[in-house]
């Protein structure tokens, strides 16, 4: 804690005992309670010596402006300023871990989960057919989880598209009539990594029915 200031009543000064001294020991007592106050209120009566001389201090003791306590100066108007901000940040702190144990027993928010693409399988085997010229009836349930997977790792329709369209331009599998590219072989992890990055974008665009 560190406290750069402190309240100062300007009437409790001019109608203060503080009046009764001379000037300079007023003065010197300006001086002690700067100094006391950058110690935290914890001055010991030889430094308060040391800072403004025993001379002015018993004459501020004698007035009862300032009080020696065990060999320990006291300023009741500072001593009750830092206690009272004490109080407070020792609340503040005491709120702050309250807040914080609070934080760690609340269980936490689970991360959203993100949203994967469906697919359309009855207009996919369709594209499917018309892009080979094939003539498959349906797409059993292991190739739809295997589509499914690859939606989940990342993998996107106009990926399968794109691999679709690029497939039918690859001069093997025309001379073999497409006869490999079946629905299992399109929805293959390596197929999609293989065949998805050159895009014809015409085909591409009026093919995302699905």
């Amino acid at each position: 804690m560190n406290i750069t200031w402190f309240k100062f009543t300007p009437a409790n000064w001019i109608m203060g005992r503080i009046q009764r001294v001379p000037e300079i020991t007023q003065a010197r007592f300006m001086r002690l309670c700067c100094i006391y106050w950058n110690k935290k209120c914890e001055l010991n009566y030889d430094d308060a010596v040391l800072e403004i001389d025993e001379e002015h201090l018993k004459c501020l003791i004698r007035f009862k402006i300032i009080k020696n306590e065990s060999g320990f100066i006291k300023i009741e108007f500072l001593d009750e300023q830092i206690t009272g901000i004490r109080e407070i940040s020792q609340k503040a702190s005491e709120n702050a871990a309250k807040r914080w144990n609070k934080q760690e027993k609340e269980p936490k928010s689970k991360e959203p989960t993100k949203t994967v693409e469906e697919i359309d399988f009855k207009g996919l085997l369709e594209f499917i057919n018309k892009s080979f010229n094939r003539s498959f009836k349906t797409i059993n349930n292991t190739v739809k989880n295997k589509f499914k997977a690859r939606l989940k790792e990342g993998y996107t329709k106009p990926d399968i598209i794109n691999c679709i369209n690029n497939l039918v331009q690859v001069q093997y599998h025309k001379e073999n009539g497409y006869q490999y590219c079946t629905p299992e072989f399109i929805s293959r992890a390596d197929t999609l990594e293989k065949y998805s990055s050159k895009v014809n974008k015409v085909e591409s665009q009026t093919s995302m029915k699905w």
